[in-house]
């Protein structure tokens, strides 16, 4: 019998491609918090790869771009090292238009919109502070905190459902241009 034993190649260069919204220094510094395994110098595991573009989309949902794929490639420059490409393609950037509540007839919508801190409808100050792009996990705690609103109320049994998230297409952000007055044009 013979056996034919292969050493899993050691990690030279990772390269992002496409990446604009996220910085690759970020992207490696999270794969290091979470304990991806995707590093230079360590060695390339198949599984370590799938977590890595698993985490880099997690990435690039919580910066707004929640429909993004992201592929791992592997080069090989050696026959003991290899080179991986991180092949992102962003999609549009979404932003969140208007939230609603429905079925609830004691608390206006405005007023749970309200209790909401970290996911807002698009607005001139939501937009700047970057509150009104969709990132499930503010979401969800913004949620939770709806839900301690109403149990504060006297309504233990109150709960919300599962948000149902709808596109809307390409919208402009309908804030209105206002003239410059000290502009004048000579005919």
């Amino acid at each position: 019998m013979v056996f034919e034993v292969k050493e899993l190649p050691i990690i030279r260069d990772i390269q992002f491609e496409g990446l604009k919204s996220v910085a690759e220094s970020d992207v490696l510094k999270t794969f290091r918090e979470r304990r991806v395994g995707v590093s230079k110098e360590s060695i390339l595991d198949p599984v370590k790869l799938k977590n890595g573009e698993r985490v880099l989309k997690e990435l690039l949902a919580a910066k707004g771009h929640p429909n993004a794929v992201v592929t791992g490639s592997v080069e090989a420059v050696s026959a003991t090292s290899s080179a991986i490409t991180f092949v992102v393609n962003e999609g549009p950037r979404v932003r969140v238009a208007e939230i609603q509540f429905e079925g609830s007839k004691i608390f206006k919508s405005g007023k749970l919109r309200s209790q909401m801190k970290y996911v807002k409808e698009a607005g001139l100050i939501s937009r700047f502070r970057e509150q009104d792009i969709l990132d499930r996990q503010k979401l969800d705690y913004d949620l939770h905190q709806v839900d301690n609103y109403m149990r504060s109320k006297g309504y233990l049994q109150a709960r919300h459902g599962e948000p149902i998230v709808t596109g809307l297409g390409k919208r402009r952000t309908g804030f209105p241009i206002l003239p410059l007055p000290f502009l004048s044009s000579v005919d």
